[in-house]
C-alpha cells in the first residue's frame, strides 16, 4: 500500500526567500566586519626601547714571528656565500679547520673577485690547535663590477707553531694560502618597489600575540643562555647574539600542509620552525633582553625586526655596534615608518643580524645601505609584538563572517534547487484537476497530488497505481471570532 503523506501548503520558495535574506544579511556584516576600523593597541612610545652602545672586546694580539716556514699546512675552508649585488655586495660563512698535526693562528682571511680589483679582508687573530675549527660567522664582501656568474677566491694568512715558537707561513712567493676558485650567481640591484605598510592588521595581530605568553620560562632561559657574558643592560650586542642563538639553533622547517603558526616555546622545544617561527621566537627572546620587535609579513615569508631608535643617531650607533660584534663592515637593512628605524633579524635571508631578509633586494635609489625593497610584494605588514592579542569579538572577527557566506550561500543554492524542483512536481488533484496548492493536500510517493476530499473515492493512485491507504483525518481548524 501506498500510504498517503499529509502536506500543509507551505510553499517551498518562502523557506528560499527566508534563506536568501539570511545570506545577503551575512554579506552585509561580512563587509562590515571588514571595512570597519578595528582598535588594536600595538606598541606606544613607552614600549618601544632602543638598544644601548656595544664594543666587542678587542682581538687576540697576533704572537710574536720567528721567522718564516715554507709549507703548505693542511687546512680546509667550508664556504656559504648569501644574496650578492652588483656594486653593493653580500656577506659570506666560513669555517677554517686545522686538519694537521700543528697548531695555527689564523691572522685573516681574504676574499677576491677573480679578474677584478675588489677584495676584502676580516681579522681572526684566533689560534687553531689540531682538529679544531674556528668559525667567521659573517664576512662582509663587496659587490663585482658585474652581475651574472662570477668567480671569486678564498685565502687565508697563518702562523704555525714550531719547537722554536710561531713561524709565517710562506707559499707560492708570500704569505697568503690560496685557496679554488669558486663561482657564484651576482644579481643587480633595483628601484625602490611601490609596496605600501599595513600596521597591525587585526586578524594578525591576534594571530601572533595569541601565541606570545612572557611568563613561559622556556624562552626566558633561552634568552639568557643566548646573552650569557654580555654584561647587563640591554644593548645591540644581545640583539646580535640572540639572532646568532636562533639561527644555529633553530632547523627551518616547513609545514608539511598548512601555514601553521606555533608558539616560541615549541619552536623551541622543537628545535625546529619556519619563518614564522623564527620571528615570533625572536621577537619573545628580544623582549626578555629588554628590547622590543616586531614582526614583518611580505608576499610568502615572514621576518623579525628590532626597534633600534626613532633619529639616525640612534639609528648609526645600532649600525656601529653591530659592525663592532661581528668584525666586519657588514650591509644593513632597516624599516623606517612614524615609530622609528627597525633593523632586519631574518636568519633565513641573511647571515648576520641587520642583513637582507628573503625577498628583500637593496634599492639602487639611495646611496645608504639601510635601504631595502621588495619586489613581488605589494603590502607589507607590521605585526608589533606586545604579547596581548587584541581579543576580536566573534562578530568583528571577519574570518567568521567569510565562513558563515560560504556556508549560507551552499545552503542558499542547495534551497532554491530544492523550491525550483517543486515546481517540477504534479501540481494539480488528477480527480478534479484542480491546483492543490491553496488547500491541505495528500501526495502519493510517486509525487501525485490529490484533495483529501478526492482521495477517499480512489483506492489507487491515478499516476503510478500503488494501493493508496484510506486518508488520515484532516487536521482541526482554528474556530473564527
Amino acid at each position: 500500500m501506498c500510504p498517503a503523506v499529509f502536506h500543509p501548503p507551505m510553499k517551498r520558495t518562502a523557506v528560499a526567500a527566508a534563506v536568501t535574506v539570511f545570506f545577503i544579511l551575512s554579506i552585509v556584516g561580512g563587509l562590515f566586519a571588514i571595512l570597519a576600523e578595528v582598535e588594536v593597541e600595538g606598541f606606544v612610545a613607552s614600549d618601544l626601547h632602543a638598544p644601548g652602545s656595544f664594543t666587542a672586546s678587542p682581538l687576540e694580539d697576533v704572537p710574536a714571528v720567528q721567522g718564516d716556514v715554507q709549507t703548505t699546512p693542511d687546512v680546509s675552508l667550508t664556504i656559504s656565500i648569501g644574496q650578492v649585488y652588483k656594486d653593493y655586495g653580500g656577506s659570506i660563512r666560513l669555517s677554517i679547520a686545522n686538519n694537521g698535526s700543528r697548531q695555527l693562528f689564523v691572522v685573516e682571511v681574504g676574499f677576491e673577485w677573480v679578474g677584478s680589483l675588489v677584495e676584502n679582508v676580516h681579522q681572526v687573530h684566533e689560534e687553531l690547535h689540531p682538529g679544531e675549527t674556528v668559525e667567521v660567522r659573517a664576512m662582509d664582501i663587496d659587490g663585482p663590477y658585474y652581475s651574472g656568474e662570477q668567480d671569486y677566491r678564498m685565502k687565508i694568512r697563518v702562523l704555525q707553531h714550531r719547537a722554536q715558537g710561531w713561524f709565517r707561513v710562506t707559499s707560492g712567493g708570500d704569505d697568503w694560502l690560496d685557496f679554488p676558485t669558486h663561482t657564484t650567481s651576482v644579481s643587480s640591484m633595483t628601484p625602490a618597489g611601490a609596496f605600501t605598510l599595513d600596521r597591525n592588521n587585526p586578524h594578525y595581530f591576534d594571530k601572533a600575540n595569541g601565541l606570545i605568553d612572557y611568563d613561559e620560562p622556556t624562552v626566558l632561559q633561552a634568552t639568557n643562555e643566548a646573552v650569557a657574558g654580555l654584561g647587563s643592560g640591554y644593548h645591540i650586542g644581545k640583539a646580535c647574539a640572540i639572532f646568532d642563538y636562533v639561527d644555529r639553533t633553530i632547523v627551518y622547517t616547513d609545514d608539511p600542509t598548512e601555514d601553521l603558526w606555533y608558539e616560541p616555546e615549541v619552536c623551541l622545544l622543537n628545535r625546529a620552525g619556519d619563518c614564522e617561527d623564527y620571528s615570533l621566537l625572536i621577537a619573545t627572546m628580544v623582549h626578555h633582553a629588554g628590547g622590543t620587535a616586531r614582526m614583518y609579513l611580505t608576499e610568502g615569508h615572514a621576518f623579525a625586526a628590532i626597534f633600534v631608535g626613532n633619529s639616525t643617531a640612534e639609528l648609526q650607533q645600532a649600525a656601529v655596534g653591530v659592525r663592532s660584534y661581528y668584525g666586519s663592515d657588514v650591509k644593513l637593512m632597516a624599516f623606517h615608518d612614524e615609530t622609528g628605524y627597525w633593523m632586519f633579524a631574518d636568519p633565513l635571508g641573511s647571515f648576520h643580524f641587520g642583513g637582507l631578509a628573503v625577498g628583500a633586494v637593496p634599492s639602487a635609489d639611495t646611496a645608504l645601505d639601510l635601504n631595502a625593497t621588495f619586489e613581488d610584494t605589494a603590502n607589507v605588514y607590521t605585526v608589533d609584538i606586545t604579547g596581548v592579542a587584541a581579543s576580536l569579538t566573534l562578530l568583528g572577527n571577519p574570518i567568521f563572517w567569510i565562513f558563515l557566506v560560504i556556508t549560507l550561500g551552499i545552503v542558499d543554492i542547495s534551497v532554491i534547487l530544492w523550491a525550483a524542483a517543486d515546481k517540477h512536481k504534479p501540481q494539480r488533484c488528477l480527480v478534479c484537476d484542480n491546483d492543490t496548492h491553496p488547500e491541505h493536500h495528500y501526495e502519493c510517493k510517486c509525487g501525485q497530488r490529490y484533495h483529501h476530499t478526492c482521495l477517499p473515492s480512489q483506492s489507487f493512485c491515478l499516476n503510478c497505481g500503488t494501493p493508496i491507504e484510506a486518508a488520515p483525518p484532516l487536521p482541526p481548524t482554528r474556530p473564527m471570532h
